[in-house]
């Protein structure tokens, strides 16, 4: 038996939120969300609910007495870089959708290209496409240039 369950990578992101239905469906329009499964109390609160966005896991779950986490207020330092086949299309369809722009596509100097959105829940997802493959040494050349 392998140390993790089929499909999964090492590390997998679990957000908490007020009202993980109601992200569910919301990431179900703006980032193409395949949900595994979901479980619920009696009462009708969100434990665990386990998706798929690309060839990622995360897991989800409500508040709930008993947790130590708990949803965002406003923004949070927590976010998501997702690649994406294509930074535009997907930029795209997620502001469709109703997410925020914060920043429009854009070529970086480490060889991806980006755009970051923010949703209604108070993640932020930088959406990215590997466009060149920059060496770490220009990468830290740029950055030491950006400093001075």
């Amino acid at each position: 038996m392998n140390y993790k369950p089929e499909g999964f990578h090492a590390l997998t992101a679990n957000a908490t939120y007020k009202d993980t239905k109601a992200a569910i469906e919301f990431y179900k329009r703006t980032l193409n969300l395949i949900v595994d499964g979901v479980l619920e109390s009696p009462q009708g609160c969100v434990i665990h609910a386990s998706a798929s966005i690309g060839d990622s896991k995360i897991f989800m779950n409500d508040e709930f007495e008993g947790s130590p986490r708990k949803a965002p207020e406003g923004n949070t330092s927590v976010a998501f870089y997702l690649y994406v086949p294509d930074v535009d299309k997907s930029y795209d369809h997620a502001v469709d959708g109703g997410m925020t722009s914060v920043s429009e596509p854009e070529d970086m100097f480490w060889g991806d290209r980006t755009a970051v959105v923010s949703d209604p829940f108070g993640y932020s997802w930088t959406f990215s496409t590997q466009v060149k493959e920059i060496p770490m040494e220009e990468v830290e050349k740029h950055m030491a240039a950006m400093a001075s």
